[in-house]
């Protein structure tokens, strides 16, 4: 790994311009699906995002890995279980959830991707928290309950979609550590290749069942604009920008990538409002600063901690 502190100049800038295209694309996918999601339907929209993505990683591990990337005896159960539940699922619940609750909730929401990782690792994995992760996991999950209570709605009883924004948070967050604990002998290119494939493969079943075998149309919307839409929201969500993001990971250090990450919500609501006139609420406001201001203390704590100990190692 490169030392942050031996990068040059303009590799500095690189990596800066890196962090800050990702983050543009990353803050731009919940505005962007919901104009989608006016003329698809999410079960539809599901393996059309996913399925472009496997498509372009299928691309991209033939060239970086040759054939060894399509090596035999690969876990296919297992890519299966991740892909097909992991993957498809987080967008299925994430794209029902932008329908019902909107994207300020998805936007917000999302940021409590930390917490509920933590919070995994302590309870179904038995991994050991700090007390200051304890506290700002905590209080990201209030933040999070906050910005559920207080979002517009028709009917004040109804928090389905925030819900099931949640739920797609859960799933993501189990995703990434069954990938970590089941698939370390693959790499990251076969890892995001086959599970993309696999969550592919489920979404149409799923898609073909609902519409054949319930009769309910899924609507797809198949202009030029709309399809390439798709398949900007395809390419944002990874691919291309993920490379960015770990060239810059490895150049300015990853306490400060993590910091710069802190800032998605807040351009995402700024791009939601502007492409679509969707604002947060106050209340929603209040939990979003909570969230955010959770992450950023348990960070700048843990690089705290870190420098000390390092001073006394020293």
């Amino acid at each position: 790994m490169v030392d942050p502190a031996a990068t040059t100049s303009r590799e500095r800038v690189l990596a800066n311009a890196g962090v800050w295209i990702t983050i543009l694309a990353w803050s731009s996918i919940f505005p962007g699906l919901q104009i989608v999601l006016r003329g698809w339907h999410p079960l539809a929209l599901a393996p059309a995002r996913v399925g472009f993505a496997a498509l372009i990683m299928l691309v991209y591990l033939a060239c970086t890995e040759g054939a060894r990337g399509f090596s035999r005896g690969l876990p296919w159960t297992r890519l299966f279980l991740l892909g097909g539940i992991g993957i498809s699922g987080y967008m299925t619940l994430m794209s029902f959830g932008l329908v019902y609750a909107g994207a300020v909730s998805a936007a917000i929401i999302s940021t409590l991707t930390p917490a509920v990782a933590a919070l995994m690792a302590r309870f179904v994995y038995g991994e050991r928290l700090t007390s200051t992760t304890r506290w700002a996991a905590t209080a990201a999950v209030l933040g999070g309950v906050i910005v559920a209570l207080g979002g517009p709605r028709h009917d004040a009883d109804f928090l389905g979609g925030e819900l099931l924004l949640f739920a797609a948070v859960v799933v993501w967050g189990w995703y990434q550590f069954g990938c970590q604990k089941h698939l370390l002998h693959l790499t990251q290119g076969q890892v995001t290749t086959y599970t993309s494939l696999t969550a592919t493969i489920a979404c149409i079943a799923v898609a073909l069942a609902v519409q054949y075998g319930f009769g309910q149309t899924l609507a797809m919307d198949l202009s030029a604009q709309s399809l390439l839409l798709v398949a900007y929201l395809s390419m944002a969500a990874g691919g291309f920008t993920l490379l960015l993001w770990h060239y810059a990971i490895r150049r300015l250090g990853v306490t400060v990538t993590a910091i710069c990450y802190n800032t998605t919500p807040v351009l995402s609501l700024c791009l939601t409002a502007i492409l679509i006139g969707e604002r947060p609420t106050p209340l929603q406001a209040v939990g979003g600063a909570i969230i955010v201001g959770s992450a950023l203390f348990a960070q700048v704590r843990a690089e705290r901690d870190r420098r000390r100990a390092s001073g006394t190692s020293a």
